[in-house]
């Protein structure tokens, strides 16, 4: 370092933690994979469906590489290996949900707190953050609570980390969310201890995409949802995203504004039809 000018100093750190930034992302690499190893643009949309899965992109170069557009949808979820987040799209009232999703709909409690993949291999858990890091030594007190609610050995779980709190007063249940500020002190290195007694956490799980060697992806929402409340136990650390379901919009309407009262993000709409797939 002593020896480098200040840019080359830059880089010399940047390469070391693992983030050149060079000015382009991973859709910019799928893109060119598209053109490279493809021949042409018109594969990019299932090259990123694999993506979603293999998100090891020097993996998917390789496959691709080697076998060309015969690589395309033989990618499988590997534990240990997180899968990219399905997303959502905001709707500016109620009377839109009718549009966007037809019949009966499933409306979730949206919290504010940290997305999380859990991966779970046996004795292995594993927990992984929106941007794909591996986060599992920051929570030593939900991944024990995991093990003990999961009852299956190979699963992916989707769910949202939380600062929360529950209990009893007066013989009635007691809960309190706090901020997605207040969650972000258990994001260290150092001092996990002193920090899991500060600032209690909870899980909240909304989504299973693989059991036990079979992908879920491509099934229904329902069909997950039950499989979901199957193999989860809920305890007073690990819950399941509380739900209803309804074709009501003014339930649904009450249910966000309910939502909003306990200091939560509002609420998630997912369609309960059989072509809901994650």
């Amino acid at each position: 370092m002593q020896r480098a000018n200040p840019t080359e100093g830059k880089y010399i750190l940047r390469i070391i933690i693992g983030k050149l930034r060079l000015g382009f992302g991973d859709q910019f690499l799928l893109e060119a994979f598209s053109i490279a190893f493809l021949g042409d643009k018109k594969y990019l949309g299932k090259i990123k469906e694999s993506y979603s899965v293999c998100t090891d992109i020097g993996e998917l170069a390789e496959a691709f590489a080697e076998y060309g557009c015969k690589a395309l949808g033989n990618f499988s979820i590997e534990l240990g290996r997180p899968i990219k987040l399905m997303l959502a799209q905001r709707v500016e009232n109620f009377e839109e949900l009718e549009e966007r999703v037809l019949g009966k709909k499933a409306a979730e409690e949206k919290y504010d707190g940290e997305w999380v993949q859990i991966h779970i291999n046996g004795n292995e858990i594993q927990a992984f953050s929106r941007r794909l890091e591996n986060i599992t030594s920051q929570y030593p007190d939900l991944i024990e609570a995991i093990r003990n609610s999961v009852l299956v050995n190979k699963i992916v779980l989707d769910g949202e980390i939380v600062a929360y709190i529950e209990g009893k007063k007066r013989n009635e249940k007691m809960e309190e969310f706090y901020s997605f500020q207040k969650l972000m002190q258990r994001r260290r290195k150092y001092k996990i201890g002193k920090y899991m007694e500060l600032c209690p956490v909870a899980i909240f799980f909304f989504d299973i995409l693989y059991l036990e060697g079979k992908i879920l992806m491509k099934k229904s929402y329902p069909m997950r949802r039950t499989l979901l409340e199957k193999y989860v136990k809920e305890s007073g650390v690990v819950h399941l995203a509380r739900r209803i379901v309804t074709e009501n919009l003014e339930e649904i309407e009450d249910f966000f504004n309910e939502a909003l009262e306990k200091r939560l993000e509002g609420i998630i709409i997912k369609a309960m039809n059989n072509t809901s797939i994650y």
